[in-house]
């Protein structure tokens, strides 16, 4: 249970009419500002328990100003004995070393969760207010809890769900939990829904839930936080200087958290709404968003150099096929500059009537191969590469008739 629930008039309202108590009852109560359940729970020195409800009853009849019927004095201490014990469960959770895992997040009751919201969207008229763009349940109790605990947290876009994907995505866990006595409890937990975040819109969308669902936890002002969003959000739009790259959203992200990281530090242990209706966090807000120590991360940064290949001369030659050095080539036609390929006389040929190659380094007597002639080296056969020859003689020396 939230605090608020102790705080809010329209839970008041809601429960005194279900118990049955009168309208006219009711508005008393409210005019005289007795319309809490934690003020109804301290309004005279009575506990249900004591048999003597003598003070309560004189209480009673000087606030609505009449004794009540039998009936409706059943139910104004019904009443009392409902505001008198969740004033003491409250505090029994203050006090409690380990609080039920299942009931750390306190909900705000949903009269009052119900009244807050109609109040919004009549105060913030501009906007469409849709179970889409209508922040998560879940979410504002979030922001509830900050501001009993004092404490801020930052809030990721992925946890900013609308109504819908909550509804949609509604699943419990089983949790086991220990009581005030160290005794075992099991029971359930509602799992955390998620968002997606990952585009310009979305995230744009999720910001806003965010901004809607502090405003309706009473920690900051729909005002202060969408003009927040609004800045981080312009930055996206600016062109950067010539050799920088634009704002990328992991910029916004880290500016955003960086500021929430400040404030939680500037406001620790005073988020609640002070006597003047005003919020720490506002103030906290904006002053940050123009501190040099936020600003530094939406500077552009530099656009990183890629090395491209230089683009192909026009009108380049061809590309020729080289042979391999030494292969029926002489070390002065490898040198020349003309054409690399060998040229052969006339009338000779590279391999012999079996297709055998021929050394062509040995036709001019300057292979190195020390074998017999006829036989074979690593570049060919050592025979005469004259058509129809082919005698185990270099070409220079071989008449061609022997």
């Amino acid at each position: 249970m939230a605090a608020s629930t102790l705080e809010s008039e329209a839970a008041f309202k809601e429960r005194a009419t279900q118990i049955g108590i009168e309208d006219r009852f009711i508005a008393k109560f409210v005019e005289k500002n007795f319309a809490a359940f934690g003020k109804y729970a301290f309004c005279v020195v009575y506990s249900p328990s004591h048999p003597d409800e003598a003070p309560l009853r004189r209480f009673l009849q000087e606030l609505l100003e009449e004794e009540p019927a039998p009936d409706q004095m059943a139910s104004l201490r019904r009443l009392f004995f409902e505001s008198h014990t969740m004033a003491l469960t409250d505090a029994r959770q203050r006090v409690e070393a380990q609080p039920d895992p299942s009931m750390a997040t306190r909900k705000m009751a949903t009269a009052e969760r119900v009244a807050r919201q109609k109040e919004q969207e009549t105060r913030l008229g501009g906007l469409v207010f849709t179970p889409e763009t209508t922040p998560a349940n879940h979410l504002v109790d979030l922001f509830v809890e900050m501001g009993e605990s004092g404490v801020l947290s930052y809030i990721k876009p992925e946890q900013c769900c609308s109504r819908a994907q909550e509804i949609q995505a509604i699943k419990k866990d089983v949790a086991v939990s220990t009581d005030a006595s160290g005794m075992l409890k099991l029971g359930t937990k509602a799992s955390e829904p998620t968002c997606e975040a990952n585009t310009e819109l979305k995230l744009r969308s999720a910001f806003q839930r965010r901004n809607l669902a502090m405003d309706l936890a009473g920690l900051a002002s729909f005002e202060t936080t969408e003009g927040w969003t609004q800045l981080l959000f312009s930055h996206l739009l600016r062109d950067p200087p010539r050799g920088f790259a634009k704002v990328s959203l992991q910029q916004l992200l880290d500016t955003d958290r960086q500021l929430f990281t400040m404030a939680s530090h500037r406001t620790m242990g005073n988020l609640r709404e002070a006597p003047d209706k005003t919020r720490p966090l506002d103030e906290a807000i904006s002053t940050l968003k123009e501190a040099s120590d936020i600003l530094q991360y939406l500077m552009p940064l530099p656009v990183s150099k890629v090395h491209e290949a230089p683009p192909a001369p026009l009108g380049r030659p061809d590309k020729t096929p080289r042979t391999d050095k030494g292969k029926g080539n002489s070390k002065g036609s490898g040198k020349s500059g003309g054409n690399p390929r060998l040229q052969l006389p006339e009338g000779c040929t590279s391999h012999d009537d079996d297709n055998k190659p021929l050394c062509f380094a040995f036709q001019n007597g300057k292979c190195k191969f020390k074998g017999p002639a006829g036989k074979r080296c690593a570049r060919g056969f050592h025979k005469c590469y004259k058509k129809g020859c082919f005698r185990a003689k270099p070409y220079y020396l071989c008449t061609h008739t022997d």
